[in-house]
């Protein structure tokens, strides 16, 4: 005790010599508490038990605050009936604060109220001076699945308690709040003294290793070198083709979705030229002319036209002598007509570019099968053969002021050009007709033909022959113009166009064989042969009056044979346009809650020095904007849901675009949903791991609207999130960023899924994912 009352024989102590004793025992014992003990909220010594369903017996214990500690003498008894929740399935949790209070206990005592005859009176007077411990009950919310109520920090919690309709379900200590004894204090520090000197010995050692292998690092590979050899490796794989096997690497360009598990419950995504947020809504309908049979055009067999008139661009006049067409061997000849290549237009604020294109060439171009895919029809350009180029120009198929990226000089794609910018995608074909969507026409008869070398671009639209002699016991005369050759001969399978005119029909004389328009490319042999068992003859010109083609028939339907001197009379006729602009309205674009890319698939052609534009009027505007990216803003931002549709020619007189308006074409609209989540298929690593990375790229990406984050799925239906994530940005592209998520898997795994999600503020501007890879440490 630091201090205390002294008496002496003979002293009249004082009330306060009496009251100092307390004072002092309780300021040096309040001394102890606060500069030993110091806990500025515990309780100690208090038990609990449960006297009924609904009532609790606090028994003694103490309530230190700092240098303050509060006793309690007597066993509590704390009912909870009025904090009972009053719904049969919900629960409560309550809890029991402990607080101090202070009191100044009254007891009667006998006073002397007269010195001299020693009279007393009995009065109540103070006796004691308490410090006591409280007991408070703090109330929960009532739920099926409640909540503990949060304390306050200058509150001590003694117990939480759960509460149900039929009284206490459960106590559980206050922990956190209850004093812990020297002992238990001075068990824990001699646990950790041995963890501290065991510490010691290893850091010892530790300072070893690390120095060891520091002397090491210069003979080891640079994590960023073995990353690019990885991903070297899997390009490698891509672009050889080899077989698909267990590896600790994989890479996938979003090309294809052979690797993505599609029937996955999480997918919300879609597959193309990279990983692509889904679609939220898109309509497909027919691409149709908004007035039909627009006088401004000229309709042939569904292939539009600005309106035309025919003249003659080759011709070959003369009746020398005349050829008998039905004197060969009948054979049946299989006639293979091509159809007009397709063009696919895409539009929009979220039509972004995909560097990733060039994977294609590793797959033989099946891009097409990406992209044009119409009514079931689906045209592959595998094996595509070499192309001219001259009846698409480049830098015209939609406009002059576009010229096509380094996709179209690729050599692995000789014959896909690809014209790619923000907002504006277009695929075509440089061959005017390809054969991998085509007509096989069966004919039998006499083969007899014409080639010539057509030396400008023309739009043929028909054939005019000279007959000699016409059989008028029966016969139709098939008509059919084909390619030719390398060596010159016709070629069967790849006819442009057809048409059969009925013997009633025919006169000695010109007669016209009209069919579709055909675009001719210059400086290529074409020919032109007849198919008849009729008894007709054709006039011809001899001594090699056309010297530019040659006469040729046919007794197999394989073979032809030429006749080096002889030339059949014949005429080529071509389509002449009266103006070299025509603007023709298409039906609108519409979509509901709006739009934010449109697509247009149609066959047809752009020869060179012709140009196709399309424009779009989108509802509240006034101005027509063409589907061109002027860096300005887009008109879809607005999410229109109507737009209006037309589409301008451009030409010369003798030339001009042209569309196939069958059912084919197709015009789309579509709106992006707000977040992509693409879980991949299983990966096998060949070997456990515990610890993978993951590199994905993702571009057209802008941090202040969207969210991207690389994700895992385990064999177990697991989802692993990363544990560190770093980014990269492009240097060469803002937009363009790398991240890097490295998972710790915890139990070692053989084999992994790859689940980008990703999530964008606003459905105008959406990333993508433009390559991905997996690697298993």
């Amino acid at each position: 005790m630091a201090k205390r009352v002294i008496f002496t024989d003979a002293e009249i102590a004082t009330p306060d010599d009496f009251t100092n004793i307390g004072v002092f025992a309780r300021a040096d014992a309040q001394t102890l508490a606060g500069g030993a003990v110091g806990y500025p909220n515990a309780w100690a010594r208090f038990t609990i038990s449960q006297t009924s369903a609904i009532q609790l017996s606090i028994n003694p214990g103490a309530l230190f605050q700092d240098d303050v500690f509060y006793t309690s003498t007597s066993a509590m008894p704390v009912n909870l009936q009025a904090y009972l929740p009053l719904v049969s399935n919900d629960q409560k949790w309550v809890a029991l604060l402990v607080r101090g209070a202070h009191q100044t206990d009254l007891d009667n005592r006998m006073f002397e109220t007269d010195v001299a005859s020693g009279a007393t009176v009995q009065q109540q007077t103070p006796v004691a001076d308490e410090l006591f411990v409280q007991i408070v009950v703090q109330d929960g919310l009532p739920s099926p699945t409640p909540l503990k109520p949060s304390i306050a920090a200058s509150d001590c919690c003694l117990a939480f308690v759960l509460l149900t309709a039929t009284g206490i379900a459960q106590i559980v200590s206050g922990e956190g709040w209850r004093l812990k004894t020297l002992f238990e204090v001075e068990g824990r520090v001699t646990v950790l003294e041995a963890e501290f000197s065991d510490i010691e010995q290893r850091t010892s050692t530790l300072e070893t290793d690390i120095a060891n292998i520091a002397g090491q690092l210069k003979s080891i590979p640079r994590i960023e070198l073995m990353r690019q050899i990885q991903t070297n490796l899997c390009n490698l794989n891509v672009a050889v083709k080899l077989p698909a096997v267990a590896r600790a690497y994989w890479e996938d360009l979003g090309l294809f979705d052979a690797d993505w598990d599609t029937t996955n419950a999480s997918w919300l995504a879609r597959i193309w030229t990279g990983v692509r947020f889904p679609w939220a809504s898109i309509t497909n309908n027919q691409l149709s002319l908004l007035t039909a049979g627009d006088p401004l055009l000229t309709i042939t067999n569904k292939l539009a036209l600005p309106a035309w008139t025919e003249k003659t661009r080759i011709s070959v006049e003369g009746a020398d002598g005349y050829k008998d067409i039905s004197q060969q061997v009948h054979s049946i000849v299989t006639a293979v007509e091509n159809t007009v290549a397709r063009t696919s237009v895409s539009y929009g604020p979220t039509i972004n570019v995909c560097t990733n294109a060039a994977g294609f060439a590793a797959v033989a171009g099946t891009e097409v099968g990406q992209t044009f895919t119409a009514n079931g029809q689906t045209y592959v350009n595998d094996g595509l053969s070499s192309g001219t180029g001259s009846s698409l120009g480049a830098g015209n198929i939609i406009h002059p002021d576009i010229n096509f990226s380094a996709w179209n000089s690729d050599p692995t794609t000789a014959n896909h050009r690809i014209y790619a910018v923000q907002e504006l995608q277009i695929d075509s074909w440089t061959e005017t007709y390809w054969s991998y969507v085509t007509n096989t026409y069966g004919v039998n008869g006499s083969i007899y033909g014409q080639t010539f070398l057509n030396s400008q671009a023309t739009i043929a639209t028909s054939v005019d022959l000279y007959f000699t002699r016409v059989d008028a016991t029966g016969g139709d005369v098939h008509l059919f113009l084909c390619e030719t050759t390398a060596t010159g001969e016709p070629n069967w399978s790849a006819a442009l166009a057809n048409v059969t005119v009925p013997c009633g029909t025919l006169h000695t004389g010109w007669n016209k064989f009209p069919f579709t328009p055909t675009l001719l490319d210059p400086g290529k042999l074409y020919a032109w042969f007849t198919v008849t068992v009729g008894n007709h003859a054709l006039a011809t010109v001899n001594d090699n009056k056309y010297a530019q083609g040659s006469l040729f028939w046919s007794t197999d339907g394989k073979w032809a044979q030429g006749d080096p001197t002889n030339d059949f009379a014949f005429r080529l006729n071509a389509a002449s346009f009266a103006t070299t602009r025509t603007v023709v309205n298409f039906q609108p674009l519409a979509l509901e809650n709006g739009m934010t890319e449109i697509k247009l698939l149609y066959g047809g052609w752009a020869p060179g020095g012709t140009s196709l534009v399309w424009e779009i009027l989108p509802v509240g505007s006034s101005t027509w904007s063409t589907l061109i990216p002027k860096g300005d803003t887009n008109p879809l931002v607005g999410l229109p849901p109507l737009c209006q549709l037309r589409a301008t020619f451009v030409g010369t007189t003798d030339l001009m675009p042209a569309i196939l308006l069958d059912t084919n074409a197709r015009a789309w609209a579509g709106r992006m949903q707000g977040s992509m989540t693409a879980p991949s298929k299983q990966q096998a690593f060949g070997y456990s791991s515990s610890s993978v990375t993951v590199v994905t790229t993702v571009d057209n990406f802008d941090g202040n609207l969207h969210t991207f984050t690389n994700k895992l799925l385990l064999a177990s239906g697991a989802i692993v999130t990363p544990s560190v994530t770093s980014t990269a940005v492009d240097p060469n592209k803002s937009t363009r960023v790398t991240f890097t998520s490295t998972f710790a898997l915890g139990a070692p795994q053989t084999s992994a899924a790859v689940m980008p999600c990703a999530t964008t503020s606003t459905v105008v501007k959406v990333p993508f994912v433009q390559d991905i890879l997996m690697f298993a440490a």
